[in-house]
Protein backbone atom coordinates (compact mmCIF):
# COMPACT_ATOMS: atom_id res chain seq x y z
CA UNK A 1 0.00 0.00 0.00
CA UNK A 2 1.37 3.39 -0.98
CA UNK A 3 0.92 6.78 0.66
CA UNK A 4 -2.50 8.36 1.16
CA UNK A 5 -2.41 11.93 2.44
CA UNK A 6 -3.58 15.48 1.88
CA UNK A 7 -2.60 18.87 3.25
CA UNK A 8 -2.71 22.62 2.65
CA UNK A 9 0.18 25.08 2.83
CA UNK A 10 -0.91 28.65 3.59
CA UNK A 11 1.42 31.60 2.90
CA UNK A 12 0.63 33.37 6.16
CA UNK A 13 1.92 33.47 9.70
CA UNK A 14 -1.44 34.46 11.25
CA UNK A 15 -1.90 31.24 13.20
CA UNK A 16 -4.71 32.56 15.39
CA UNK A 17 -6.81 33.62 12.40
CA UNK A 18 -6.40 30.23 10.71
CA UNK A 19 -7.31 28.32 13.85
CA UNK A 20 -10.28 30.56 14.64
CA UNK A 21 -11.65 30.08 11.12
CA UNK A 22 -11.27 26.29 11.24
CA UNK A 23 -13.02 26.18 14.63
CA UNK A 24 -15.82 28.37 13.30
CA UNK A 25 -16.20 26.05 10.28
CA UNK A 26 -16.13 23.01 12.62
CA UNK A 27 -13.33 21.37 10.64
CA UNK A 28 -11.34 18.53 12.15
CA UNK A 29 -7.69 19.25 11.34
CA UNK A 30 -4.16 19.45 12.61
CA UNK A 31 -2.55 22.87 12.24
CA UNK A 32 1.23 23.31 12.18
CA UNK A 33 2.86 26.77 12.00
CA UNK A 34 6.34 26.79 10.47
CA UNK A 35 8.49 29.76 9.43
CA UNK A 36 6.48 31.89 6.98
CA UNK A 37 3.77 29.28 6.46
CA UNK A 38 0.97 27.46 8.22
CA UNK A 39 0.31 23.83 7.25
CA UNK A 40 -3.18 22.39 7.65
CA UNK A 41 -3.85 18.64 7.64
CA UNK A 42 -7.60 17.90 7.25
CA UNK A 43 -8.98 14.61 8.53
CA UNK A 44 -11.28 14.16 5.54
CA UNK A 45 -9.89 14.49 2.02
CA UNK A 46 -13.30 15.38 0.60
CA UNK A 47 -13.10 18.75 2.35
CA UNK A 48 -9.57 19.56 1.15
CA UNK A 49 -10.08 21.90 -1.80
CA UNK A 50 -13.14 23.68 -0.41
CA UNK A 51 -11.21 24.27 2.82
CA UNK A 52 -8.18 25.58 0.92
CA UNK A 53 -10.35 27.99 -1.08
CA UNK A 54 -12.04 29.37 2.02
CA UNK A 55 -8.80 29.68 4.00
CA UNK A 56 -7.16 31.46 1.08
CA UNK A 57 -10.06 33.91 0.93
CA UNK A 58 -10.25 34.40 4.70
CA UNK A 59 -6.50 35.01 5.12
CA UNK A 60 -5.97 36.76 1.77
CA UNK A 61 -3.03 34.53 0.98
CA UNK A 62 -1.89 31.72 -1.29
CA UNK A 63 -3.02 28.18 -0.48
CA UNK A 64 -1.35 25.13 -2.04
CA UNK A 65 -3.58 22.07 -1.51
CA UNK A 66 -2.14 18.65 -2.35
CA UNK A 67 -3.66 15.18 -2.33
CA UNK A 68 -1.74 11.91 -2.85
CA UNK A 69 -3.63 8.68 -3.57
CA UNK A 70 -1.73 5.42 -3.04
CA UNK A 71 1.44 7.15 -4.30
CA UNK A 72 -0.01 6.73 -7.81
CA UNK A 73 -1.87 10.03 -8.20
CA UNK A 74 -0.98 13.58 -7.22
CA UNK A 75 -3.65 16.25 -7.44
CA UNK A 76 -3.10 19.86 -6.42
CA UNK A 77 -4.95 23.16 -6.57
CA UNK A 78 -3.39 26.57 -6.06
CA UNK A 79 -5.55 29.39 -4.70
CA UNK A 80 -4.75 33.01 -3.94
CA UNK A 81 -7.12 35.28 -2.00
CA UNK A 82 -10.08 33.05 -2.82
CA UNK A 83 -9.28 32.64 -6.53
CA UNK A 84 -8.29 29.38 -8.23
CA UNK A 85 -5.03 30.02 -10.07
CA UNK A 86 -3.90 26.55 -11.08
CA UNK A 87 -4.81 22.87 -10.77
CA UNK A 88 -3.03 19.66 -11.71
CA UNK A 89 -3.70 15.92 -11.94
CA UNK A 90 -0.74 13.61 -12.55
CA UNK A 91 -2.95 10.71 -13.73
CA UNK A 92 -6.48 11.82 -14.72
CA UNK A 93 -7.39 8.39 -16.10
CA UNK A 94 -6.33 6.45 -13.00
CA UNK A 95 -9.77 5.62 -11.59
CA UNK A 96 -11.19 4.75 -15.02
CA UNK A 97 -8.23 2.49 -15.85
CA UNK A 98 -6.98 4.74 -18.66
CA UNK A 99 -3.33 5.65 -19.19
CA UNK A 100 -3.51 9.41 -19.72
CA UNK A 101 -0.93 12.16 -19.58
CA UNK A 102 -1.02 14.66 -16.73
CA UNK A 103 -3.42 17.58 -17.06
CA UNK A 104 -3.10 21.17 -15.84
CA UNK A 105 -0.13 22.50 -13.98
CA UNK A 106 1.14 26.01 -14.72
CA UNK A 107 4.81 26.27 -13.77
CA UNK A 108 4.87 30.01 -14.42
CA UNK A 109 2.02 30.69 -11.99
CA UNK A 110 3.54 28.48 -9.31
CA UNK A 111 6.87 30.26 -9.61
CA UNK A 112 5.20 33.68 -9.67
CA UNK A 113 3.18 33.04 -6.51
CA UNK A 114 6.20 31.75 -4.58
CA UNK A 115 8.70 34.23 -6.05
CA UNK A 116 11.03 31.72 -7.68
CA UNK A 117 10.89 32.71 -11.39
CA UNK A 118 14.23 31.01 -12.11
CA UNK A 119 12.70 27.60 -11.32
CA UNK A 120 10.06 27.71 -14.09
CA UNK A 121 11.81 25.21 -16.40
CA UNK A 122 12.61 22.86 -13.52
CA UNK A 123 9.01 22.91 -12.26
CA UNK A 124 7.69 22.25 -15.77
CA UNK A 125 9.96 19.21 -16.05
CA UNK A 126 8.82 17.93 -12.64
CA UNK A 127 5.15 18.24 -13.63
CA UNK A 128 5.60 16.27 -16.87
CA UNK A 129 8.15 13.55 -16.07
CA UNK A 130 7.30 10.04 -14.87
CA UNK A 131 7.74 9.21 -11.19
CA UNK A 132 7.66 5.82 -9.50
CA UNK A 133 6.09 7.42 -6.45
CA UNK A 134 3.99 10.58 -6.65
CA UNK A 135 5.24 11.64 -3.23
CA UNK A 136 8.63 12.07 -4.93
CA UNK A 137 7.00 14.50 -7.38
CA UNK A 138 5.49 16.33 -4.40
CA UNK A 139 8.94 16.37 -2.77
CA UNK A 140 10.54 17.84 -5.91
CA UNK A 141 7.87 20.56 -6.25
CA UNK A 142 8.20 21.54 -2.60
CA UNK A 143 11.99 21.78 -2.91
CA UNK A 144 11.84 24.10 -5.93
CA UNK A 145 9.12 26.33 -4.46
CA UNK A 146 10.88 26.41 -1.08
CA UNK A 147 7.73 25.33 0.78
CA UNK A 148 7.72 23.41 4.09
CA UNK A 149 9.09 19.89 3.60
CA UNK A 150 7.00 18.63 6.54
CA UNK A 151 4.02 18.36 4.16
CA UNK A 152 5.68 15.61 2.09
CA UNK A 153 4.33 12.26 3.25
CA UNK A 154 2.27 13.90 6.01
CA UNK A 155 -1.47 13.53 6.46
CA UNK A 156 -3.92 13.62 9.36
CA UNK A 157 -3.94 9.85 9.87
CA UNK A 158 -0.15 9.60 9.97
CA UNK A 159 0.20 12.53 12.37
CA UNK A 160 -2.48 11.10 14.63
CA UNK A 161 -0.26 8.03 15.01
CA UNK A 162 2.86 10.18 15.63
CA UNK A 163 4.20 9.07 12.23
CA UNK A 164 5.75 12.36 11.19
CA UNK A 165 8.90 13.54 9.39
CA UNK A 166 11.74 14.88 11.51
CA UNK A 167 10.98 18.40 10.32
CA UNK A 168 7.64 18.30 12.16
CA UNK A 169 7.36 18.32 15.96
CA UNK A 170 4.20 16.39 16.80
CA UNK A 171 3.91 18.15 20.17
CA UNK A 172 3.50 21.49 18.33
CA UNK A 173 0.46 20.34 16.35
CA UNK A 174 -2.82 22.06 17.15
CA UNK A 175 -6.00 20.01 16.72
CA UNK A 176 -9.27 21.75 15.82
CA UNK A 177 -12.95 20.70 16.03
CA UNK A 178 -12.80 16.97 16.67
CA UNK A 179 -16.53 16.16 16.61
CA UNK A 180 -18.88 18.16 14.35
CA UNK A 181 -16.84 17.70 11.17
CA UNK A 182 -16.70 13.93 11.75
CA UNK A 183 -20.47 13.72 12.10
CA UNK A 184 -21.01 15.76 8.93
CA UNK A 185 -18.58 13.58 7.04
CA UNK A 186 -20.30 10.39 8.24
CA UNK A 187 -23.63 11.67 6.87
CA UNK A 188 -21.98 12.66 3.59
CA UNK A 189 -20.23 9.29 3.21
CA UNK A 190 -23.41 7.31 3.77
CA UNK A 191 -25.14 9.33 1.05
CA UNK A 192 -22.46 8.73 -1.54
CA UNK A 193 -20.31 5.70 -2.40
CA UNK A 194 -18.51 7.16 -5.43
CA UNK A 195 -15.12 5.48 -5.98
CA UNK A 196 -12.18 7.56 -4.86
CA UNK A 197 -14.32 9.96 -2.84
CA UNK A 198 -12.50 9.21 0.40
CA UNK A 199 -8.85 8.42 -0.29
CA UNK A 200 -7.84 7.57 3.28
CA UNK A 201 -7.95 3.77 3.72
CA UNK A 202 -9.04 2.31 7.06
CA UNK A 203 -6.87 0.12 9.23
CA UNK A 204 -8.12 -3.47 8.94
CA UNK A 205 -6.70 -4.61 12.29
CA UNK A 206 -3.81 -6.68 13.53
CA UNK A 207 -5.64 -10.03 13.20
CA UNK A 208 -5.95 -9.63 9.44
CA UNK A 209 -2.25 -8.75 9.15
CA UNK A 210 -1.23 -11.78 11.21
CA UNK A 211 -3.43 -14.04 9.06
CA UNK A 212 -1.84 -12.72 5.84
CA UNK A 213 1.68 -13.34 7.15
CA UNK A 214 0.76 -16.87 8.28
CA UNK A 215 -0.66 -17.66 4.85
CA UNK A 216 2.52 -16.41 3.18
CA UNK A 217 4.76 -18.55 5.40
CA UNK A 218 2.70 -21.65 4.61
CA UNK A 219 2.52 -21.03 0.87
CA UNK A 220 5.82 -21.53 -1.08
CA UNK A 221 4.37 -19.86 -4.17
CA UNK A 222 3.39 -16.79 -2.17
CA UNK A 223 6.85 -16.74 -0.62
CA UNK A 224 8.39 -16.72 -4.11
CA UNK A 225 6.11 -13.85 -5.08
CA UNK A 226 7.10 -12.00 -1.91
CA UNK A 227 10.78 -12.47 -2.79
CA UNK A 228 10.15 -11.18 -6.31
CA UNK A 229 8.35 -8.17 -4.85
CA UNK A 230 11.27 -7.54 -2.50
CA UNK A 231 13.68 -7.51 -5.44
CA UNK A 232 11.37 -5.21 -7.39
CA UNK A 233 11.11 -3.02 -4.31
CA UNK A 234 14.89 -2.70 -4.15
CA UNK A 235 14.92 -1.51 -7.77
CA UNK A 236 12.08 0.92 -7.05
CA UNK A 237 13.94 2.22 -4.00
CA UNK A 238 17.09 2.93 -5.99
CA UNK A 239 15.09 4.67 -8.72
CA UNK A 240 13.11 6.70 -6.20
CA UNK A 241 16.25 7.86 -4.40
CA UNK A 242 17.86 8.87 -7.70
CA UNK A 243 14.79 11.02 -8.41
CA UNK A 244 15.00 12.69 -5.00
CA UNK A 245 16.67 16.06 -4.61
CA UNK A 246 18.09 16.83 -1.17
CA UNK A 247 19.12 20.25 0.08
CA UNK A 248 21.36 21.03 3.05
CA UNK A 249 22.32 24.43 4.38
CA UNK A 250 24.30 26.22 7.07
CA UNK A 251 24.65 29.74 8.41
CA UNK A 252 20.99 30.65 7.72
CA UNK A 253 21.43 29.81 4.05
CA UNK A 254 24.92 31.26 3.68
CA UNK A 255 25.98 27.92 2.21
CA UNK A 256 23.51 25.65 0.40
CA UNK A 257 24.44 22.24 -1.02
CA UNK A 258 22.17 20.06 -3.16
CA UNK A 259 22.53 16.38 -3.98
CA UNK A 260 20.68 13.36 -5.27
CA UNK A 261 19.42 10.69 -2.91
CA UNK A 262 22.62 8.69 -3.38
CA UNK A 263 24.68 11.66 -2.07
CA UNK A 264 25.91 12.55 -5.54
CA UNK A 265 26.33 16.30 -5.06
CA UNK A 266 24.78 18.46 -7.77
CA UNK A 267 25.43 22.01 -6.64
CA UNK A 268 26.77 24.41 -4.07
CA UNK A 269 25.81 28.03 -3.46
CA UNK A 270 27.84 30.37 -1.24
CA UNK A 271 26.46 33.82 -0.49
CA UNK A 272 28.48 36.95 -1.11
CA UNK A 273 28.49 37.60 2.61
CA UNK A 274 30.31 34.31 3.16
CA UNK A 275 32.84 35.06 0.46
CA UNK A 276 33.48 38.42 2.11
CA UNK A 277 34.60 36.70 5.30
CA UNK A 278 38.32 37.05 5.87
CA UNK A 279 38.36 33.91 8.03
CA UNK A 280 38.80 31.03 5.55
CA UNK A 281 38.31 28.61 8.44
CA UNK A 282 34.81 30.00 9.03
CA UNK A 283 33.84 29.36 5.40
CA UNK A 284 35.21 25.83 5.68
CA UNK A 285 33.11 25.30 8.81
CA UNK A 286 29.97 26.46 6.98
CA UNK A 287 30.65 24.15 4.02
CA UNK A 288 31.25 21.22 6.36
CA UNK A 289 28.07 21.97 8.30
CA UNK A 290 26.07 22.13 5.05
CA UNK A 291 27.52 18.79 3.95
CA UNK A 292 26.53 17.23 7.26
CA UNK A 293 23.06 18.72 6.94
CA UNK A 294 22.51 17.33 3.43
CA UNK A 295 23.74 13.93 4.64
CA UNK A 296 21.24 13.99 7.51
CA UNK A 297 18.41 15.07 5.19
CA UNK A 298 19.36 12.21 2.84
CA UNK A 299 19.23 9.65 5.66
CA UNK A 300 15.78 10.91 6.64
CA UNK A 301 14.50 10.63 3.08
CA UNK A 302 16.09 7.20 2.65
CA UNK A 303 14.14 5.88 5.63
CA UNK A 304 10.90 7.43 4.40
CA UNK A 305 11.43 6.04 0.88
CA UNK A 306 12.24 2.54 2.16
CA UNK A 307 9.02 2.59 4.17
CA UNK A 308 7.00 3.69 1.12
CA UNK A 309 8.50 0.98 -1.08
CA UNK A 310 7.94 -1.73 1.51
CA UNK A 311 4.34 -0.68 2.13
CA UNK A 312 3.62 -0.60 -1.60
CA UNK A 313 5.16 -3.98 -2.40
CA UNK A 314 3.61 -5.79 0.58
CA UNK A 315 0.30 -4.08 -0.07
CA UNK A 316 0.22 -5.61 -3.55
CA UNK A 317 0.52 -9.03 -1.88
CA UNK A 318 -2.38 -8.24 0.43
CA UNK A 319 -0.14 -7.93 3.51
Amino acid sequence: MGNFYSNITLSTDDRDKVIAFLIEQKRHTFVYPTDRFICVFPKHDSALFEMALKLSDECKCAAFAVMIHDDDVLVYKLFDSGNLLDEYNSSPGYFSGLDQESTGGDAEKLCQVYSVPAEKAAIEEILRKKYTFESNRHDAIIAKLDLPYCTVGSGFGYLQKDDAPEELVVADLIETAADADDAAFADESSASSAPGRNYQELDQGSNLAKSAVTNMLNDPELLQRAWAKAKAGADDYVKAMMETEVKGSAGDGAVVITSKGNLQFTGITISKQSLALEDVGKIEELVLAALNDVAQQTRTKMEATKRKVLNQQLGQLGL
